[in-house]
């Protein structure tokens, strides 16, 4: 039975050792997927390094942009405050030039300036 003994020890040498290969083949294989991944990466990392003057380009386009978009914001508003006064100019213009009429025309608006007369009220729209 010694013999047998020596067999089964062998075949539980070779099984351990077997094994033993398997689970180093598995860790060699995951090592290899890493390095694969690595070198994608380096890859990925390499286009985005040749596209980077690009990129930077679009950086400070944006910037140039968000300044534009800021002051058109601000011109907008600017705009906003000077439509009334506009609409009141307009309505003063017009006021002028029946109170030209009303006095006879004695002054020519190409000539010389009508006099003004201070505002009590808002102009009326239906005389406007």
């Amino acid at each position: 039975m010694a013999g047998g003994d020596d067999r089964v020890d062998r075949c539980r040498s070779l099984q351990a050792l077997d094994d033993e290969i398997l689970r180093d083949r598995s860790s060699a294989e995951r090592h290899a997927e890493v390095a694969c991944r690595c070198v994608e990466a380096l890859d990925d990392l390499d286009r985005v390094v040749r596209r980077l003057p690009r990129l930077e380009n679009y950086r400070a386009f944006s910037e140039r942009l968000l300044a534009v978009e800021k002051a058109n914001a601000s011109l907008q508003a600017t705009v906003g405050r000077l439509a009334p006064l506009e609409m009141e100019v307009l309505a003063l213009r017009a006021e002028n030039q029946l109170l030209v009429q009303f006095l006879g025309g004695q002054w020519s608006m190409g000539s010389a300036q009508a006099p003004t007369l201070p505002r009590s009220h808002p102009p009326d729209p239906d005389t406007a």
